[in-house]
């Protein structure tokens, strides 16, 4: 996925796409791999 947009910040902003679950935020690769997977980051045995 390379739709991901950099913000002025210069970091990875998930609040370009969807700013109403979680807005402009460093969001580090962990929790961002959560917000898409969450059964894979959070709960790896559900």
């Amino acid at each position: 996925m390379n739709d991901r947009k950099i913000t002025a910040d210069g970091k990875e902003g998930p609040g370009d796409r969807s700013g109403e679950a979680y807005p402009c935020i460093p969001a580090s690769p962990a929790t961002m791999e959560a917000r898409h997977s969450p059964h894979t980051t959070l709960r790896p045995h559900n």
